[in-house]
């Protein structure tokens, strides 16, 4: 990073040779390519330690996608991002190794994609689709690479069948790659996807390969206990306060089409349902909410579903600051 800034900061002053511009470039390209294998192996180095691990909270995976593919600057390498949301949901997760994968996966296409053209995104739910095209002749390698991640996937990162273990064990074989970089991407992808009990898939027809992320919805009491969690301590933090709302919904009634018709009649995009269907209720975290004023919005929202509701909450600070109590509260009162 001190090298990137240093480069930042000769870029931009006023006298500049011919070459200056070009070797700046070619300095920041390597300065950002010496940065993803450092990381790559202190990654490596927790996975081996046992010490890789998540920190889950409420993920919205499409400003995420976003933020991404911002910081990967890919229009100096003039390869045009497509992103597309069909329908909005936040997914449980750590935003921190989520960026991490993707990033690791828009790394992997840039090595092999076709020069001058586009990565569509396609993001449903809490699924994500990155479609691109392979560089002429490119399947092969492709295959190669994809078949040894998937042997590691099965072994671990320091199995012999391992995308990257020659790499590990081996300096003639770092030495003799026809790639830069460890070549771990994939097993780091998986890796991530793992701890967040999710799937990662790849899928080619022709030059054209279609990776897939899917992750686990916000559909349980573990994950919206993180949703509080990381809500809770926002409030502790900052000026503000949180109401917690548990429905209780009819035995015949949809859940899905349930929160819809509550949805519309929130008041904030922060606000948010999530579904519990082991217990066939519905959740709400309303944010910057006083407590006389959780109520009053429930009673509005009867009135305007024209049905009185099963419902129980707790308020933030005012009950406390653990997930668990602030549940167990909201149950206790359910009416």
């Amino acid at each position: 990073m001190g090298i990137q800034n240093a480069l930042s900061m000769l870029s931009e002053l006023q006298t500049q040779s011919e070459t200056q511009p070009e070797l700046i470039k070619m300095a920041q390209q390597n300065a950002r390519r010496l940065l993803n294998t450092l990381t790559s192996l202190l990654d490596l180095a927790a996975i081996e330690s046992g010490t890789f691990h998540a920190k889950l909270r409420e993920v919205d995976l499409h400003r995420l996608v976003h933020a991404s593919v911002k910081a990967q600057d890919l229009k100096t390498q003039d390869i045009h991002v497509d992103i597309r949301q069909k329908n909005a949901a936040a997914i449980l997760g750590d935003p921190q190794k989520i960026s991490r994968a993707f990033d690791l996966c828009l790394q992997g296409i840039l090595l092999r994609i076709e020069p001058s053209s586009t990565i569509n995104i396609g993001i449903d739910a809490h699924q994500m689709i990155c479609t691109f095209q392979l560089a002429t002749n490119a399947e092969q390698t492709w295959d190669s690479i994809w078949s040894q991640a998937l042997m590691g996937f099965e072994g671990g990162v320091a199995a012999p069948g391992s995308a990257f273990a020659g790499v590990l064990q081996s300096e003639q074989a770092f030495l003799s790659r026809m790639e830069e970089g460890l070549g771990s991407e994939w097993i780091l992808i998986h890796e991530i996807m793992k701890l967040h009990e999710s799937k990662f898939s790849a899928q080619r027809k022709g030059r054209e390969v279609s990776i897939h992320f899917q992750f686990k919805t916000l559909s349980s009491e573990e994950a919206v206990r993180a949703v509080l969690l990381a809500r809770s301590f926002e409030v502790t933090t900052a000026v503000g306060s949180l109401g917690f709302v548990l429905i209780q919904a009819e035995k015949n009634t949809s859940l899905p089409e349930f929160r819809e018709r509550i949805k519309a009649n929130l008041f904030r995009a922060s606000d948010a349902i999530y579904l519990l269907p082991n217990t066939h209720e519905l959740a709400m975290v309303l944010d910057d909410c006083k407590q006389e004023s959780i109520p009053l919005l429930l009673k509005r929202i009867e009135k305007a579903l024209g049905t009185q509701l099963h419902y129980g909450f707790a308020h933030c600070p005012t009950d406390g600051l653990d997930p668990g109590q602030l549940m167990d509260f909201a149950r206790q009162r359910l009416r």
